[in-house]
């Protein structure tokens, strides 16, 4: 359990304090949605729960990732390194 308590906070400290690389914090959100997921298996909730957590976080993974590209391709690359 301590594992996924190390990944919970490194994730949680990555999205509040850190100004990394958009992508990697992107990364970062979704490490912290699979380790979510696992403790949802590992407490026994049904299966049906944690389908729809993983469909609802890949959606939200995609939504990011096409945000950051259109915003990269009418910004530039220059607009994420000032973050």
């Amino acid at each position: 359990m301590s594992f996924f308590f190390l990944f919970t906070v490194l994730g949680f400290y990555v999205f509040f304090f850190s100004s990394l690389h958009s992508l990697t914090f992107l990364l970062f959100i979704e490490i912290l949605v699979i380790v979510f997921l696992f403790v949802l298996f590992i407490f026994g909730y049904s299966w049906l729960f944690p389908v729809m957590f993983l469909l609802f976080s890949v959606c939200l993974g995609a939504y990011g990732v096409s945000v950051y590209v259109a915003l990269s391709r009418s910004c530039g690359s220059s607009y994420f390194v000032s973050f």
